[in-house]
């Protein structure tokens, strides 16, 4: 699991007004320059958000469940 590249693809979208617009809008072209796993990609295509913070608490989330070393720390 790519936990540095998920972290890194939250923060872009808090900082950075046009990808998070895209990340809502255009989530595949938005997703495609981070280097994720193919089921990675598989579930930030499926999150359905109507907030960074609802997308981020689902993603996390999953993160959790299939992280097995342990939680993820937000």
């Amino acid at each position: 699991m790519s936990l540095r590249e998920l972290d890194r693809l939250i923060g872009t979208a808090m900082a950075d007004p046009r990808f998070h617009d895209a990340l809502f809008t255009r989530r595949q072209e938005a997703i495609a320059s981070f280097d994720l796993t193919a089921e990675e990609k598989a579930v930030l295509l499926s999150i359905r958000a109507n907030s960074l913070q609802e997308f981020a608490e689902t993603l996390y989330r999953w993160m959790n469940e299939s992280n097995e070393e342990g939680p993820v720390r937000n």
